[in-house]
């Protein structure tokens, strides 16, 4: 229960934290800015429309491919945005 309370609290973190890599590379105002979880849902809906169109002939996994488009920010719900080419 305790685990399914951390990855609930964690979830949420990603709903309030904004992505900064639109505002330091591009410039964009901070109005334009995703949600982490925004961004992670539009990744997983393009996940799907890519692993559908393509899926068959590359024998891509939609499982797989749904798994790693929800999951991949999940770090960011405890260290924040973390902007590709930004130091580590």
């Amino acid at each position: 229960m305790k685990k399914l309370l951390t990855l609930t609290q964690q979830l949420q973190n990603l709903n309030r934290l904004k992505r900064t890599g639109g505002i330091l590379a591009l410039g964009l105002p901070e109005h334009f800015n995703l949600s982490i979880a925004e961004y992670s849902y539009m990744m997983a809906y393009l996940a799907m429309f890519f692993a559908d169109t393509i899926g068959d002939k590359e024998n891509i996994s939609l499982e797989k491919i749904l798994r790693k488009a929800l999951t991949h920010d999940m770090p960011e719900s405890v260290i924040g945005d973390l902007p590709y080419g930004s130091p580590s």
